[in-house]
C-alpha cells in the first residue's frame, strides 16, 4: 500500500525506545529537584528557634528549668476535626496540618490495608461518611488488637491532612486501651 518513502511517520513518544530512555531521565530530574525541601527546612528552623530560646533562658537564669524542644500536643475530638475539615479544608489545614494531635473518639474499625495498619475513629454521628484514620506504628499493634468497634479511644500522632473522606494522622500511638473482655 505504502512505498518505503510514503510510510506514515510515527511520533517519537510512541516508539518503545523513547520511553526506555525518557523514564529514567525523568526520574533523575525529579530526584535532582530534591523533593519537598520546605518540610525539612521548616522543621530545622523550628528546632533552631526552640534551641535558641532555651539557650537564652539558660544564659539569663542558670537555675531555670530546661525548655522542651518538643512541640505542643493539641487535644481534639474526632467530631471537631471532621467538622472543620468537612467545612473548609484550607482553613483546617492551616490550623491542624503538621501538628501533633491527641484525638479522642469512637473506634469505627481497625484495618490492615496494603500493609498499613490503622485505627479509624468516628465522631458521635456513626452515619457520617468522614472519619479520622490513624496509621499505627509497629509498637502499637498489640494495643490495636485490644480495640473493638464502638470503644472509646484516644490516639496521638501527626496530622498529615485530609483526603476528602478521612483526616489522616501518621505515627499514631494508642493512649487508652479498654480493659480486655
Amino acid at each position: 500500500m505504502y512505498s518505503a518513502s510514503q510510510e506514515p511517520k510515527i511520533p517519537p513518544y510512541k516508539k518503545k525506545g523513547f520511553w526506555l530512555i525518557a523514564a529514567p531521565v525523568l526520574v533523575f530530574f525529579v530526584m535532582l529537584m530534591g523533593g519537598n525541601k520546605d518540610v525539612d527546612s521548616d522543621k530545622a528552623s523550628k528546632t533552631e528557634a526552640a534551641l535558641a530560646t532555651a539557650e537564652a533562658q539558660v544564659n539569663q537564669d542558670p537555675s531555670a528549668e530546661p525548655v522542651s524542644v518538643e512541640e505542643a500536643i493539641i487535644p481534639v475530638t474526632a467530631d471537631e476535626l471532621i467538622a472543620e475539615y468537612s467545612s473548609n479544608e484550607l482553613r483546617a489545614d492551616e490550623k491542624w496540618k503538621g501538628k501533633t494531635l491527641e484525638v479522642s473518639g469512637v473506634v469505627r474499625n481497625v484495618t490492615d490495608i496494603l500493609r498499613s495498619k490503622a485505627v479509624n475513629i468516628e465522631g458521635t454521628d456513626s452515619w457520617d461518611l468522614h472519619f479520622v484514620s490513624c496509621e499505627l506504628d509497629p509498637e502499637d499493634l498489640e494495643s490495636a488488637k485490644m480495640l473493638n468497634k464502638g470503644d472509646q479511644v484516644t490516639v496521638r500522632g501527626k496530622n498529615s491532612g485530609y483526603n476528602q473522606v478521612s483526616v489522616n494522622i501518621d505515627h499514631c500511638e494508642i493512649l487508652g486501651v479498654p480493659a480486655a473482655q
